[in-house]
């Protein structure tokens, strides 16, 4: 068994003087000791630290946040695990050695998993894309009572255009029909331009009785389009008071439709640019 520690002479300026040479006890024993370098670099065994890197490595993968990306917080688990594969790490031989960099490295990652957890127990904002469909209706909701669904998709009309409604629900204390017209091209007489008109049907698409037609218009932008309102308890039937604006005295339950009218003249791609939307009211 070798002494410790082991001693080199060398000679300085004509005179023999001990150096010690780099060693370090062997792994678990106190009194042999064996030459370090880069056969035998320092052993750096940190169970404590190996067990945490794992404990937070399994931690992350049990997290599940839809859409999120912890790449590279994985990236850096890795690099640490790496990092202490065989219980060492090769250091030059004056080096000193120190966890400070790994145990950094730990607190840091603690730190974003406590965050990620406090967001997990929270609320989240989330905005919805898109819509569900509703008897091939795009729906969607507008407010805790309103809910609007897309009868005619926005594009440009130079003919007679319709859609149904053939489930609407009982509940629904009204129903607001509204024409968005965004520009109008073509040539128009006198009676001509775009109309809209509410159908009610008995069920499906069997007819009923007209409910209420607006006039002829060929006003685009901010004042064009028309909105119809219908609503059972207005009073008697009230209709024409405006040309494009009409309050009516009825239901739409069960089924109806609505008829958008556009007659003139169009060269290709002029007409009416618009699109049609009822606002569900409970």
């Amino acid at each position: 068994m070798p002494n410790f520690p082991q001693l080199e002479w060398i000679n300085v300026d004509g005179k023999l003087v001990p150096s010690t040479k780099p060693q370090h006890y062997k792994k678990g024993s106190i009194t042999e000791t064996e030459l370090t370098g880069h056969d035998n670099p320092l052993p750096v065994e940190d169970d404590a630290v190996k067990k945490a890197v794992k404990d937070l490595e399994l931690a992350l993968n049990e997290l599940d946040i839809p859409d999120a990306d912890y790449t590279s917080i994985l990236n850096k688990l890795d690099e640490i695990n790496a990092s202490v594969v065989d219980n060492k790490i090769d250091f030059p031989e004056n080096q000193k050695v120190s966890d400070d960099l790994v145990l950094a490295k730990l607190n840091e990652l603690e730190a974003e998993i406590k965050e990620i957890k406090t967001r997990m127990d929270g609320t989240f904002n989330t905005q919805l894309i898109g819509s569900n469909v509703e008897d091939g209706l795009p729906v969607k909701s507008v407010g805790d009572k309103v809910v609007e669904k897309q009868l005619l998709g926005r594009e440009i009309r130079n003919a007679f255009t319709q859609s149904f409604d053939t489930n609407v629900d009982p509940t629904v204390k009204r129903i607001v029909i509204v024409l968005n017209v965004y520009g109008v091209t073509g040539t128009f007489d006198s009676g001509e331009g775009y109309s809209l008109a509410i159908r009610k049907h008995t069920r499906d698409t069997v007819q009923a009785y007209d409910v209420a037609r607006t006039k002829f218009s060929t006003t685009g932008g901010n004042y064009g389009g028309a909105l119809i309102t219908i609503d059972p308890t207005v009073g008697d039937k009230i209709n024409g008071q405006s040309d494009n604006y009409l309050l009516v005295q009825d239901t739409l339950f069960p089924s109806y439709r609505i008829m958008l009218f556009v007659d003139g003249v169009f060269s290709e791609g002029e007409g009416v640019d618009c699109d049609v939307n009822a606002y569900y009211i409970y």
